[in-house]
């Protein structure tokens, strides 16, 4: 090592030599490399390489020594080696006083836990630590900011951490007064003895973003024990668990207002349910909890309802398992009805319990307080969980002893018959129901007819969804009597007569308070009903949601003409000056109808959301469209898909968009945006910091490498499609380089690109520090089958299938 020693030294007093590689000690292999700058530039980097190499602790020193000597910026690359005794001791000492060293590589050269600790430890030997990673014959570094870093990402994986002595000496490292980014000790055998320690030691820990402890080997008795972290660490924000075939155990520090805990696949039994409630009772600033597939049974999660406590906040609380629909769907929302008198809401929706509690309003006189508790539920519902009309009826012994309930949704069910039966019995015992939902995928005809019989003796009823039925002209006349009465009514695709279609439309006339209307692709309407509908919206000046998606793409050969309609519904909506939001999907409008549109936006102070994909926009009236959005300065969505937009109208999106701050969803997917396009928009990208959605689904371009850096700007990023754009590996490093800012983002579609295999294995290397990103589809890229399946099986959240 004495010739290694003297190439150190001369890498350091020779400004030409910039890089020097020595392979087993010298002996096979000794290249130098020369720059042709001979000045003395601290910004160039020199590279120390010396690999499948033997070291005694006493070579570190000598060689180290040397390279303190360095006035340029330094790389030190000692992977592959065979470090003997001491020998990382020696090198924690020397690692301070190399002041201009930017990255020390050391892979595969860590084969014990004790060195392991000993390198670990240089996150109190010196400031400059930004990053470390170590992982047993694997990639590790240590990378050294030029002063001193404030926030520093930990990795330490694949080492058995148990025990004791072991323990001590990583939380003495820890409990330094280092402010820590993220620290991931995944996959170190802690089990749950090793998991707890670190649970309890976390007030004294200083990690601004999370803790990853996935594949320790945890039990039940472990996950319970991190449970219990949420009541003991106020920092905590998030903790997410699965005992499943890929183990996950996750503490986020966010700020958020309420702490959130997640368990899935854990087959969790009656007693830990049970102990969970427990922990939950101490925990008053939990807000939120989802238990998905943990094999539990009805009559256990009827046990953990009736002890589930409040909080502090109130407590949403949702639990997945495949066998909850139909009849266990209708025996397990009863008895929760029955269990927990603090239920505020009551939902199942396909395979999921919703519940929300919130302690109620202590009695105000003797005699109430003396009174049993009565249920506080206000809204009910079976959303698409297969129940049909004969398996309601034990509701109706137990919704009508919910004297608050005002929301009862039925939507996606087999009504039949038994349904409309079932109802008509039901809502005169429900007297203060204000809102139904009976929204279905097609229904016979005597449905509706009994059941509009009964609504029209449903006195405080103001919100209605019949979505999706058939009615009849006699419904339709039933219809008509309840209209004027309503603030929401949704008719999207209904199935009437030509003669049923106007007797409606001439009814919404009379709707006067009527704030949300729906009639999504609304089919058979002829020139009076088009004629009915225009004189109506221009009466329900108390307007606030209006969506007539595809409507004149259905309205028939009977009506008048696309454009003809276009102006005239556009020519109705002047006066509605309370719109927030607005979705005309289809319509087709092209140029004429948009200026027409354009000269309504600055009437509507209050939008929120608008929606006009597919409606044929070009630059030449795009331009002035997002020109007038500028006075909409509280829009949230906007949604331009499927349209003409070209570069121009992007260069416009970086104008307008920075008056927008509070945008939180962005669609321009299928459109012609071009590279110069892509420049403008990641421009604009950068100001909306309230970013949550951004779909760019087929634009025009491969070139979106820019566009994905802009996301380091938007912290709230959650979903992200980059589909359809023949994609190379430029954006897939960019994205690489972006998601540790991306904190939230949970999906990113690269879908139909020209991503190779190099980009795949950077984004796999990526993923190792985003616990949080659940997919990346990767359908039709430049990955063979078989490079599919081995990347599949290193990283389970890489999918490349067509149908997820």
């Amino acid at each position: 090592m004495d010739g290694a020693a003297l190439l150190a030294a001369a890498l350091c007093s020779n400004n030409r030599l910039t890089q020097t590689h020595i392979s087993e000690g010298g002996k096979k292999q000794v290249i130098l490399r020369f720059s042709r700058d001979t000045s003395e530039d601290k910004l160039q980097r020199k590279l120390f390489r010396i690999n499948n190499s033997s070291f005694l602790p006493a070579d570190v020193t000598k060689i180290c020594r040397r390279l303190v000597q360095c006035r340029s910026c330094l790389e030190l690359d000692l992977s592959h080696c065979s470090l003997a005794e001491r020998s990382m001791e020696n090198l924690l000492k020397v690692l301070p006083k190399m002041s201009l060293l930017q990255k020390l590589n050391i892979g595969c050269s860590i084969s014990s836990t004790a060195d392991a600790l000993t390198l670990f430890g240089c996150l109190t030997e010196t400031q400059r630590v930004s990053w470390v990673e170590l992982s047993p014959q694997s990639e590790s570094f240590v990378s050294f900011h030029g002063a001193e870093a404030e926030d520093v990402s930990c990795r330490l994986t694949g080492f058995c951490l148990k025990g004791g002595d072991v323990m001590n000496r990583l939380l003495q490292i820890l409990q330094q007064d280092r402010q820590l980014s993220y620290l991931d000790l995944s996959g170190n055998q802690l089990e749950d003895e090793g998991v707890k320690r670190l649970v309890d030691s976390l007030p004294g820990l200083h990690i601004s973003s999370f803790i990853n402890l996935s594949n320790n080997m945890l039990t039940q008795r472990g996950l319970l024990d991190v449970v219990s972290s949420l009541s003991t660490c106020s920092r905590l924000s998030a903790v997410e668990l699965s005992l499943g075939a890929e183990q996950r155990c996750l503490l986020w520090f966010r700020q958020d207002a309420g702490q959130t805990l997640s368990v899935s696949t854990s087959s969790l039994q009656r007693h830990h349910l049970l102990r969970l409630a427990e922990h939950l009772s101490r925990c008053p600033c939990l807000t939120r909890l989802q238990l998905q597939r943990n094999g539990l049974r009805s009559e256990w999660i009827q046990d953990f309802v009736a002890v589930l406590s409040c909080g502090q906040r109130g407590r949403s609380v949702s639990v997945e398992e495949s066998w909850i629909g139909a009849e266990e769907a209708v025996s397990l929302t009863c008895r929760c009805l029955q269990l927990n008198t603090n239920l505020q809401t009551v939902r199942i929706q396909q395979t999921t319990l919703h519940l929300s509690l919130r302690n109620q309003e202590p009695n105000s006189s003797r005699c109430e307080a003396e009174r049993p508790a009565q249920s506080a539920v206000t809204s009910f519902s079976l959303v698409d969980c297969s129940a049909d009309g004969g398996q309601l009826s034990p509701l109706g012994d137990v919704l009508p002893q919910c004297p608050s309930l005002t929301e009862l949704d039925l939507s996606h069910n087999r009504l039949g018959p038994g349904g409309a039966r079932f109802l008509s019995s039901l809502l005169p015992l429900l007297p203060n129901l204000t809102c139904l939902s009976v929204g279905v995928g097609g229904s016979c005809v005597c449905v509706l007819e009994e059941l509009c019989q009964v609504l029209l003796r449903t006195p405080a009823l103001h919100s209605l969804n019949l979505s999706g039925h058939l009615i009849s002209d006699a419904a339709a006349q039933s219809l008509v009597q309840l209209l004027p009465r309503l603030r929401a009514l949704n008719l999207s695709r209904c199935v009437w007569s030509v003669e049923g279609g106007r007797r409606l439309l001439e009814a919404l006339n009379r709707c006067r308070r009527l704030e949300d209307l729906c009639l999504d692709a609304a089919t058979k309407l002829d020139r009076v009903s088009w004629t009915s509908l225009s004189e109506a919206l221009r009466s329900l000046t108390s307007i606030r949601s209006l969506r007539l998606n595809e409507i004149i793409k259905t309205s028939g050969p009977s009506g008048p003409s696309g454009d003809d309609l276009v102006q005239e519904l556009l020519a109705a909506l002047e006066g509605l000056t309370e719109m927030e939001e607005l979705e005309l999907d289809g319509w087709r409008m092209a140029d004429a109808g948009t200026e027409k549109l354009i000269l309504l936006l600055p009437n509507w102070k209050q939008l929120r959301r608008i929606r006009l994909s597919k409606n044929l926009i070009s630059d030449s009236s795009g331009e002035k469209l997002l020109d007038a959005l500028r006075s909409c300065s509280r829009l949230e969505e906007l949604h331009l898909s499927s349209n003409a937009l070209s570069d121009v109208s992007a260069a416009r999106l970086a104008l307008v968009l920075p008056c927008l701050p509070h945008l939180t969803e962005l669609d321009l997917s299928e459109n012609q945006m071009g590279p110069k396009g892509a420049v403008s928009l990641s421009e604009a990208i950068k100001s909306l910091k309230k970013l949550k959605k951004l779909h760019l689904t087929s634009v025009g371009t491969s070139e979106l490498s820019q566009v994905v850096f802009s996301l380091s700007h938007c912290a709230d990023i959650q979903d992200v499609s980059l589909g359809w754009n023949n994609c190379s590996d430029d954006v897939a490093l960019q994205l690489a380089t972006v998601l540790p800012s991306c904190s939230q983002l949970a999906r990113i579609d690269l879908e139909c690109n020209s991503v190779s295999s190099d980009g795949v294995e950077v984004l796999v290397r990526a993923l190792r520090s985003c616990p949080a990103l659940q997919l990346i589809r990767l359908w039709r890229n430049r990955v063979s089958v078989r490079q599919a399946q081995s990347f599949s099986l290193r990283e389970r959240r890489l999918s490349f299938s067509s149908t997820v």
